[in-house]
Formats: C-alpha cells, sequence, structure tokens
C-alpha cells in the first residue's frame, strides 16, 4: 500500500517565525486525512509543504518511501494532484480544456491531448456532474463551479492523492454535502485524500481521520469521532460547542451552543 508521509515537517517563512512544527502525517491510499484548525494555524502552509509547493525548512516529505526531493515535476504530478483555494483564470479555455489540462503529466512537453485524454476528462465532469458547462468559458462561470471543475482536473491526472486545500469554501450547502459525497467515494476507490477544513461536522458525517492543527502543530490526530470533543473543539474555536450523539442522524454531530 502506497502512503504519503510527512516526517517531522518544520517551515518558516523568511526573516519570520516557525509557521510549523515538527509535523508528522501519513495517509495510505483509500483513505481521507482531514485537517482542521482556525484561520491562521497553518493549515494551508502545511498542505503547499505536502504538496511541493514550499519547501519545509526541515523534515521530509516522501510518497511509497521516496523522497519528493529526488523526483521529477513529472514523477510528482503522477502521484499527486493538488487544488488550492484560489483560482486565477487568465485565458478563455472551456471548462472542458481546463479539465483536459489535468493530463499533462502524461503528454510530455509538447504533446496534445489524444480522444483517451478527452474521454478521461469527461467522465470526471460526469462525476462531478458538471458536464453542462463543458463547452463554457471559465471566465464565465461561479466560484463554486470553477472549484469543481478544478477538481474534475485533479481526478483526471488519475494521481494517488488529492491535496484539496478548503475543497468546500466556495460552495453552496447542496454542493458542499454532494462534494464530500464525492471525497468518500473516490477514496473507497482507491484515492488518499488530504483536505484542509473549517467545519468539525463534515468530518464527522463520515469519521475520517483528523489531525487538529493548532499553533503550527498537531494537538490530536485520530478517528473524528474521537478528536472531535467538545474540549479540543473549545479549546482552537474559542467557543462554545456540543458534541453529542443524534439519534435521528445516527452520529455524533458538532454545533455550535446558543446563547
Amino acid at each position: 500500500m502506497i502512503t504519503y508521509t510527512a516526517d517531522n515537517i518544520s517551515f518558516a517563512y523568511p526573516k519570520g517565525k516557525l509557521v510549523l512544527k515538527d509535523i508528522n502525517m501519513s495517509v495510505s491510499k483509500g483513505t481521507v486525512f482531514t485537517i482542521l484548525g482556525t484561520n491562521g494555524t497553518g493549515k494551508s502552509t502545511l498542505l503547499n509543504c505536502i504538496a511541493g509547493q514550499l519547501t519545509p525548512l526541515s523534515g521530509n516529505v516522501s510518497i511509497g518511501g521516496k523522497s519528493v526531493k529526488d523526483m521529477t515535476v513529472t514523477e510528482f504530478s503522477r502521484h499527486v494532484a493538488y487544488v488550492g483555494q484560489m483560482h486565477y483564470p487568465v485565458f478563455a479555455y472551456t471548462v472542458r480544456e481546463v479539465v483536459v489540462m489535468g493530463r499533462t503529466p502524461y503528454l510530455g512537453m509538447t504533446g496534445s491531448p489524444r480522444k483517451s485524454d478527452y474521454e478521461i476528462a469527461d467522465d470526471m465532469m460526469d462525476l462531478l456532474k458538471i458536464s453542462q458547462l463543458a463547452e463554457k468559458s471559465y471566465l464565465e462561470i461561479s466560484g463554486g463551479e470553477r472549484q469543481l471543475v478544478m477538481l474534475a482536473q485533479a481526478l483526471a491526472q488519475t494521481p494517488d492523492f488529492l491535496v484539496l486545500d478548503e475543497p468546500t469554501s466556495h460552495l453552496d450547502f447542496g454542493n458542499q454535502i454532494r462534494l464530500l459525497d464525492i471525497i468518500q467515494n473516490v477514496a473507497s476507490e482507491g484515492y488518499g485524500v488530504i483536505l484542509t477544513s473549517h467545519f468539525p461536522d463534515h468530518s464527522l458525517m463520515f469519521d475520517h481521520t483528523v489531525g487538529i492543527l493548532h499553533n503550527g502543530s498537531f494537538i490530536s490526530v485520530g478517528p473524528a469521532k474521537e478528536v472531535i470533543t467538545e474540549q479540543n473543539m473549545q479549546d482552537i474555536y474559542k467557543i462554545q460547542v456540543s458534541v453529542s450523539y443524534n439519534d435521528i442522524l445516527m452520529r455524533k454531530t458538532c454545533l455550535p451552543k446558543g446563547k
């Protein structure tokens, strides 16, 4: 089983204090790891270190036992697809053209997408239920739709692991839940998924593995139902919450207490 591992990762921006301190985590294919925490605690920085966007100050990131430092960009891209929070479109590509760009690691520097590459792109748009956008300009769709398009592009990359920074942040309530279902489904099909979130209850829906990041370190890592506790949530979010079993939903929930 291929694992994606971070060993003792620390990071600081130039002339700044440590943002991450001795982070350890390991994700296997077919599982989901959610990084939960407040704004400014280092969630996106950690994802950027894991996904090769930033170079850690110390420590090592490896895939299947091989350090990512020893991988070419193409090799790494065949293992990992990264979707950040912000997307800045420049050219008026169609949505289908944007999604098929996920096939780049398999085309070479001068290669053009083949019929099979477009078929993969179409399959991923079908999976995310955005096929109706295929011929629209990427410049003309909403932020939430762009989030789904970029996820379709990542899936078209057919990686071992998806790294997703706040994947539900621009989505309405219905699309948030649908996307979480899709993440659960792709994990069941063998993808490993690492994502960041602000929503403890999302993790409780599927009981993913959760790492609670606070002040640059994990304060608790384990199954969501074990680490999402009233005390942990109150410690990091500084609000009163109720974590309890809901008989109707047949699961634990994490909700803010009323005044």
